[in-house]
């Protein structure tokens, strides 16, 4: 069996490392080759000796894959599916089974799915306030979900039972989606209840048997599995597992996080709780429960002295933030960006079209729990300077955007968002600036 990655970072080097030490099963002794942007994590995998080869390019890592594991952050998993169906297409095996471990699902599978891409989502449930290779574990999936979708209302059973190997071989639970066990199903249940049995893709009834881990019964069998609950409904394809955002118990924090406004001393014991003692919780569950803080990496956007002035437009559905003023993108960790600069990043590019990424400066903690929504979130902030380079909002739809001057930003900070405004009086402050 022929591995490769496509993005190295923790997750895909924590899968590696798993298959790496997997002793039985489809995926037992794979031959595994990676490539990543910048090529580190690769390189530093082959010294270890968890890898055979680092590519140099995605080309040379897909030739003569069985399976292909897309392992970078979301836009970056949305665009490699694009390219496995146009200019890598001619070097992807018909046969080849391709997955990802990206958070959100529904652009990737339908994208996917109109390429006619062999195509099985994945979702580990796992992840640490860490990133990159060097933070790789084995056990990083012991005993956690991994979510496991059919790629289309034709996915064949036989690729998703490699997905749900690749998953068992990392010692994980495979689950379905939320919803996936069609009418009457609760919620989601582990793929090996609630499925028919079946005949594993490679060496017979005894691999399948080793990969239960016991008797070799997959559980009581169901008449139609995950594939024939698609068949007939592409609408499916958009059905993704619960958001899991990583929170922090307010009870762990040094004070009790109970101050409103931006900190900008004393933040380095609060990053290292943080780093020891957060955990990924289903964000449905987080909005409504102050007893948890959800943490948020908040990038405040400067050119020289000016800010990043970002306006919201009335096409949102919540009228409460209609013609409101930011000057702040943020937003919810996800297992697999990475830990705080893993997940700024992908907001970096998800929300603004720059062809650069820039330098992002620790500044303090945001808090402001005078506010429903205020009292479940603690934010991170961070400064960056686009230093001349042009930056534009992505969804013009929902946001317009430009770089203002702080006396144009003070004119409007009544209409600003709480966060926002919060920051821009600390970061004045820090300036020795006058507020009005």
């Amino acid at each position: 069996m022929r591995v490769a990655f496509l993005g190295f970072g923790l997750i895909g080097g924590s899968i590696a490392r798993a298959l790496a030490a997997a002793s039985r099963g489809p995926l037992a002794d794979p031959s595994m080759v990676a490539w990543s942007p910048r090529g580190h994590g690769p390189r530093r995998a082959v010294s270890d000796g968890v890898l055979e080869q680092a590519a140099n390019d995605p080309a040379g890592a897909l030739d003569g894959a069985d399976l292909v594991i897309l392992a970078g952050p979301p836009l970056a998993c949305l665009d490699l599916v694009h390219r496995l169906s146009s200019e890598l297409r001619s070097v992807l095996s018909a046969a080849t089974v391709v997955t990802d471990v990206a958070s959100t699902k529904s652009a990737i599978m339908g994208r996917a799915h109109a390429e006619g891409l062999r195509f099985v989502g994945g979702h580990p449930m796992a992840g640490r306030e860490t990133s990159g290779y060097e933070a790789a574990d084995a056990a990083l999936f012991r005993d956690r979900s991994w979510v496991v979708v059919p790629g289309s209302p034709d996915s064949d059973d036989e690729a998703a039972h490699l997905v749900e190997s690749l998953a068992i071989a990392c010692e994980a639970r495979p689950v379905d989606p939320p919803g996936g066990g069609g009418p009457g199903d609760g919620g989601r249940h582990p793929r090996d209840q609630r499925r028919p049995h079946r005949r594993a893709p490679s060496g017979g009834p005894s691999s399948h048997r080793q990969l239960a881990g016991g008797d070799g019964q997959l559980g009581r069998p169901r008449p139609g599995g995950p594939a024939a609950a698609l068949r007939g409904r592409p609408q499916a394809l958009a059905v993704v597992s619960e958001e899991q955002v990583l929170v922090l118990a307010r009870s762990a924090l040094l004070d009790g996080v109970g101050w409103r406004g931006m900190r900008v001393d004393g933040i380095d014991p609060v990053l290292d709780v943080i780093a020891s003692e957060a955990r990924f919780e289903p964000r449905g569950q987080m909005e409504h429960d102050p007893s948890w803080k959800q943490i948020i990496p908040y990038l405040v956007l400067r050119d020289g002295r000016d800010y990043y002035l970002m306006r919201r437009t009335r096409a949102g559905a919540d009228r409460r933030l209609h013609d409101r003023y930011s000057i702040g993108v943020g937003g919810h960790i996800n297992p697999g960006d990475g830990g705080l600069l893993g997940g700024l990043r992908r907001e970096w590019q998800e929300e603004l079209e720059a062809d650069f990424e820039p330098e992002f400066r620790l500044v303090g903690l945001l808090n402001d729990d005078a506010t429903d929504v205020g009292s479940v979130h603690l934010g991170v902030v961070y400064e960056a300077d686009a230093a001349g380079r042009p930056v534009a909002i992505r969804e013009t739809h929902k946001l317009s955007g430009a770089f203002a001057s702080s006396e144009e930003v003070e004119k409007v900070r009544k209409l600003m968002e709480s966060w926002s405004e919060l920051a821009f009086d600390a970061l004045q402050r820090v300036a020795g600036e006058p507020l009005g």
